[in-house]
């Protein structure tokens, strides 16, 4: 992977955030632990698979609040906050991922990390008005080829709560591709894509903390014929670690090339079941 000013210019620039900016959305909800209840904020994005729009978040995220539900603590004011793209005056979405159909698929030792969750048509429809955007099949790319990476995401140290209203702030940053941790145990993250973030770059990067952009997306950025760069989706966030700013990731394109099989396997009547 090659690394140049002209890619780091590119990422700077208004053409990259208005390349991205209607990709990247949140979901959250309130937690009923503390008065008044603190709100949990966390990263995702949408796909089309199979004509079908989902949500595509982190499994270990789904895995936590199953936790806290599994504690009594009550949840409640789920929706997306499609920050970028909805007026600045209105509500965020009601959506309640606890309702909906979810593929999760969590692995640990392989590094797996994936959950879709399905959208009904008039989530669709109303989250399309306002400007969100679904990612299609020529919009993956391969991760592993790309110029360079950004992370990108909604961080929770940046979230407000404006009574009613809910205020975020965006973050992403480049990361180039390296060797798994020496202190990773062999036998954990096998398929896991590992970054090193530069946080250098950005202002005050001591005081970030990334939690809350788990699920976000990270983009590609792909050198054409013409000399200008194209954005793709390779991989999506899965973790960190704070002391080294280096992320795991898990690779978008492999993903759904097995989720194209298992939709093949099913309409050719093959049964997915062990």
């Amino acid at each position: 992977m090659k690394h140049d000013t002209q890619t780091s210019n590119l990422v700077d620039s208004e053409e990259f955030k208005k390349a991205i900016e209607s990709i990247v959305t949140s979901f959250g909800f309130a937690v009923h632990d503390q008065d008044p209840p603190r709100i949990i904020s966390c990263s995702c994005f949408f796909l089309i698979i199979n004509g079908v729009w989902v949500m595509c978040t982190a499994a270990h995220i789904l895995d936590d609040i199953e936790k806290l539900s599994a504690k009594g603590i009550s949840l409640s004011k789920w929706h997306i906050n499609d920050v970028f793209s909805k007026n600045e005056n209105s509500f965020a979405y009601p959506f309640d991922i606890t309702k909906r159909n979810q593929l999760r698929i969590r692995n640990d030792d392989l590094g797996l990390d994936y959950c879709l969750i399905q959208v009904e048509e008039l989530a669709i429809k109303n989250m399309s008005q306002s400007g969100v955007r679904a990612i299609n099949r020529e919009m993956i790319g391969d991760a592993k080829t790309a110029d360079k990476w950004v992370v990108t995401g909604f961080p929770s140290q940046f979230l407000q709560k404006d009574g009613t209203r809910i205020k975020q702030k965006h973050f992403f940053v480049e990361a180039t591709p390296t060797a798994r941790p020496t202190n990773l145990e062999k036998d954990k993250n096998v398929h896991s894509l590992f970054g090193k973030l530069a946080l250098s770059k950005v202002p005050n990067s001591e005081v970030i903390d990334l939690d809350g952009m788990s699920g976000g997306p990270i983009f590609g950025l792909y050198k054409n014929e013409d000399g200008k760069f194209g954005v793709k989706l390779v991989a999506m966030q899965s973790g960190w670690f704070p002391e080294s700013h280096i992320i795991t990731a898990c690779p978008i394109s492999p993903f759904l090339d097995a989720i194209d099989q298992l939709i093949k396997d099913e309409q050719d009547g093959i049964s997915v079941i062990a």
